[in-house]
C-alpha cells in the first residue's frame, strides 16, 4: 500500500511576511503595480487573508516604508528638523505615549523620531544641539574642500601622457 505524502506546509502569514513580500514585489515590478490582489497571488493566499495583517493599502504602504527604513544602517539615517514638530508644546507624557503606540506599528520610524527628540535611549542621546552640530559638520566639510583645493592649486595633477597608438 502506498503512503500518502502530505504537501509541504507554506510559511504562516504574518504582518512581517506580508510587508516584506510587498517590498519585494514593489522592487521587482514598481510601486504602481502593487495591489492587494497581486500581493495575495505572490503569497499564494486569498486577498482577504491580507486584511488580517494590514487594514488597507495605505497601511500596507506605511508598513513598507518602515521595513525599508529598517534596512538602512543607523549611520546612513537622517531627518530634517523641519519634518517634525519639536516645539515641545506637546505634554511630554502624551508625546511619550504617542511614540510608544506608534512604535508598535512602525518601530524603525520611531527610532528616527527618538533621535529628533533626543530621547535618552536614541543614538544621539539627550543634550544635543542640532544647529551647533550641523554647523560643526558643515565647517569640517568646507575646511576639507578648501584644503583639497589648495593642494590642487599648489601642485596640479600632471596631464596624461599620450603615446602613439599601436594597432
Amino acid at each position: 500500500m502506498a503512503q500518502r505524502v502530505a504537501p509541504p506546509r507554506r510559511a504562516p502569514l504574518s504582518k512581517e511576511r506580508v510587508l516584506r513580500a510587498a517590498v519585494a514585489l514593489a522592487d521587482e515590478s514598481g510601486i504602481d503595480s502593487l495591489s492587494m490582489r497581486r500581493l495575495a497571488e505572490e503569497l499564494d493566499v486569498v486577498p482577504m487573508a491580507l486584511y488580517k495583517h494590514v487594514a488597507n493599502k495605505e497601511q500596507l504602504l506605511d508598513g513598507m516604508v518602515d521595513v525599508v527604513i529598517g534596512e538602512i544602517d543607523p549611520p546612513v539615517r537622517g531627518a530634517a528638523q523641519e519634518l517634525f514638530d519639536d516645539s515641545r508644546s506637546l505634554d511630554p507624557e502624551v508625546r511619550d505615549m504617542l511614540i510608544r503606540e506608534m512604535g508598535k506599528q512602525f518601530p524603525h520610524i520611531v527610532e528616527i523620531v527618538k533621535v529628533v527628540y533626543h530621547e535618552a535611549d536614541s543614538v544621539v542621546g539627550p543634550g544635543c544641539d542640532d544647529q551647533a552640530e550641523f554647523e560643526f559638520a558643515l565647517d569640517l566639510l568646507l575646511d576639507g574642500l578648501e584644503a583639497l583645493l589648495q593642494r590642487e592649486i599648489q601642485s596640479p595633477a600632471p596631464s596624461p601622457v599620450r603615446g602613439p597608438i599601436h594597432g
